[in-house]
């Protein structure tokens, strides 16, 4: 699970989790709508170890800066 927060607080803003595949952004999952704390939660897994680059995407908006997650 990966949770994420809008600022300003926005409800009702769609967004994808992307991971970077290859060099190119790819969304996994399903989109996340958010909450009236302007709140995102993604669920997604990975079948493999390692550390794996993501950002979340605004749809139509912004995306935030690259994060890693590692997988074990």
């Amino acid at each position: 699970t990966v949770k994420a927060q809008l600022l300003p607080k926005l409800v009702g803003k769609s967004a994808n989790l992307q991971k970077n595949i290859n060099g190119k952004w790819q969304n996994i999952g399903v989109a996340s709508i958010s909450d009236a704390n302007g709140l995102f939660t993604f669920t997604a897994s990975e079948p493999k170890r390692g550390v794996v680059t993501m950002r979340v995407q605004v749809v139509g908006d912004i995306a935030s800066a690259p994060f890693a997650i590692v997988i074990r």
